[in-house]
């Protein structure tokens, strides 16, 4: 491999890295992962079962010791990230939008981004759909509705 080509291990450690960094500060996060980071335990959105299968499952696609000396997907808790994201309704306000401009890091008294922000309903509705799915939205079972569709039959603008 050519010293400027990124490994796929890299690009996803990198891609999750950034991922985690957006949603949670670092202590909060850390703090929520050690909550389910025990093998056998449930996670906010994921049963006990369903959270071990998820470990196995990133752990095969991005290995750490002893197949390869760097961290791997355990290590880096993935699986409990990706059931925190899940999980994100579970709390109020979720965990989709951390609040802002300024972060402690550059001297602040207060870190803006430790605190989430409450959604308002459009995105609210949008990151559920993407999150559950269609679960309880009947303009949304069974096929794929176009958006005015939807924000139509959503108003009660249409007889159907």
């Amino acid at each position: 491999m050519r010293p400027s080509q990124m490994s796929r291990r890299g690009f996803l450690g990198a891609a999750g890295s950034l991922g985690l960094l957006a949603l949670v500060p670092a202590g909060r996060l850390n703090a929520l992962l050690e909550a389910v980071a025990a093998p056998g335990q449930p996670g906010r959105f994921l049963t006990a079962h369903e959270l071990d299968t998820l470990r196995a499952l990133t752990a095969r696609l991005v290995p750490g010791p002893p197949d390869d000396p760097d961290p791997g997907a355990l290590e880096a808790h993935a699986a409990e990230a990706i059931d925190l994201l899940l999980g994100a309704f579970e709390v109020n306000p979720p965990m989709i939008h951390a609040g802002g401009p300024f972060s402690n890091r550059a001297g602040s008294a207060h870190d803006d981004f430790a605190d989430f922000v409450a959604l308002d309903a459009h995105a609210e509705l949008g990151w559920r759909i993407r999150l559950e799915g269609s679960k309880g939205m009947p303009a949304l079972a069974g096929k794929r509705a176009s958006r005015d569709e939807f924000w139509m039959r959503r108003r009660g603008l249409t007889g159907r």
